[in-house]
């Protein structure tokens, strides 16, 4: 997998570097600061990076801000993820793949059955009966239909 880079306009202050390393080892922690330090800024920064530099794929990575209020959460964090996601590349799912394909739990790439529509007359029962289940994408094209659907 190549590796990701992430630019974001921010430089934290030292502070917030050090609270950001520390974030880095634990998954949790409780920074306490006066009322305008800049919290939220280097919070959200964070949450933004963990996401586009997450590795894992299936099942998709959950990233939350937490706040005591649905209200609060919005008015704090909303305009600064916002802000520093407004440059970030937004990849196109496919529409044609993503009628025709589905992930699975396991990564494989689901597809309906060809042959299925019509001049059923001369095809046999044990042909039809197959046809009915889903099959998997072949691992050749495995890759080249993951690309079409970048979100799945």
């Amino acid at each position: 997998m190549p590796e990701k880079i992430t630019y974001f306009e921010y430089a934290p202050r030292p502070w917030q570097r050090e609270a950001l390393a520390r974030l880095e080892k634990h998954r949790f922690a409780v920074i306490v600061a006066h009322r305008r330090a800049g919290k939220t800024e280097a919070v959200c920064l964070r949450l933004l990076m963990a996401a586009m530099n997450m590795d894992r794929e299936h099942p998709s990575p959950l990233f939350a801000y937490v706040a005591p209020f649905l209200n609060q959460g919005k008015a704090v964090a909303w305009d600064r993820l916002k802000y520093f996601a407004r440059n970030l590349p937004k990849l196109k799912t496919h529409s044609g793949a993503k009628k025709r394909f589905k992930m699975t739990k396991s990564g494989k790439v689901k597809r309906g059955s060809a042959f299925t529509s019509h001049i059923l007359n001369k095809k046999t029962r044990k042909v039809k009966r197959d046809n009915r289940h889903p099959q998997y994408v072949d691992k050749t094209n495995e890759a080249a239909v993951k690309q079409m659907l970048p979100y799945s």
